[in-house]
């Protein structure tokens, strides 16, 4: 049966379990131009459903997080990840990338890539906080990054990079580019299979717990951004309506100011009856303490009340 070594970074070998089915030839992971679009666009991508979105972003963000809360116990399990080569194979699903350039160089990085990249290049994959650099993605042109760190605690932090953007992901490429063919060749774990092996068998719940974290997680984002869409919209459609309303006033503003002047005749009219009304009201009052008053109280005080009401009413129906 044929044997293969892997030669790590300190000059040891491990033995590389090769697959039962090889690959025709082995594919290159060199850097090269992007070509899918994703990375050099010129023209509007087609979206995509909003159900696969979702799902798709959870699954990333699941992948990233088991990744980034396990970072410093992996750093700490790296002599036994470093001598069973399935660990050290162990695919880490982080699709780091340049602008320009996409994912060439970055194809399926490993735990081991991590761990060898961490502890050997630690100007570049170490930030000016001691935290891990664990995300890379950026221009290789400007130098300006989006790169993400992770804490002793597990956390996804800010990256301080201690050196220009250029060292971190071509020493992450030299690392990474190291293991394209046993990558291809060799069997390997998944990094849930490892994390199983190193925790124990309880970790098995913190899998299934961490699923249902990051769909909840997403799925709050996509509320968060839909509830902005729709305040955006909400607010967009105020102004509309207001700008409207005003082109609609300016339009009839003759008919208005006409309509304006004879509302204000009326309203001085109607004043002067509520006054003539008020003053029956307290005559007629006066002499029903008297004694006085002639006739019905409540016919005489709707009576006095009449004209004044019925001006009013129909002033308010105009």
């Amino acid at each position: 049966m044929e044997e293969y070594k892997i030669t790590l970074m300190d000059g040891r070998e491990i033995d590389g379990i090769l697959k039962s089915e090889q690959p025709k030839e082995v594919k290159s992971d060199e850097i090269k131009l992007d070509t899918t679009g994703q990375y050099l666009t010129f023209g509007k991508r087609k979206p995509r459903i909003p159900a696969e979105e979702i799902v798709r972003r959870a699954e990333r963000q699941y992948y990233h997080h088991l990744f980034t809360e396990n970072a410093r116990f992996l750093l700490a399990n790296a002599e036994r990840i470093f001598s069973d080569s399935r660990m050290f194979l162990a695919p880490v699903r982080v699709q780091n990338g340049l602008a320009y350039i996409g994912t060439s160089g970055f194809w399926r990085p490993t735990i081991g890539v991590y761990l060898e990249w961490w502890l050997n290049h630690q100007e570049a994959a170490v930030d000016k906080n001691g935290n891990l650099v664990w995300y890379i993605s950026g221009s290789p042109l400007s130098g300006r990054n989006c790169c993400s760190s992770v804490n002793p605690e597990g956390k996804q932090v800010e990256i301080a990079l201690q050196t220009k953007f250029s060292a971190v992901w071509r020493s992450f490429i030299d690392v990474n580019n190291r293991y394209t063919e046993a990558k291809q060749r060799c069997e390997a774990y998944t990094l849930e299979e490892v994390l199983v092996m190193l925790h124990g068998e309880d970790y098995k719940c913190r899998i299934v717990e961490l699923k249902h974290e990051m769909i909840e997680m997403v799925m709050d984002w996509e509320r968060k951004d839909l509830q902005s869409t729709y305040n955006n919209l909400l607010n967009k459609t105020h102004k509309l309506i207001l700008n409207n309303r005003k082109i609609i006033l300016g339009h009839h503003r003759e008919e208005i100011m006409e309509f304006y002047k004879g509302y204000a005749v009326r309203e001085e009219e109607i004043k002067v009856l509520e006054k003539a009304y008020v003053t029956s009201h307290n005559e007629l009052k006066k002499q029903l303490r008297d004694g006085t008053l002639q006739g019905d109280y409540h016919v005489l005080l709707a009576e006095a009340a009449r004209e004044y009401k019925t001006r009013k009413r129909v002033q308010s129906d105009l």
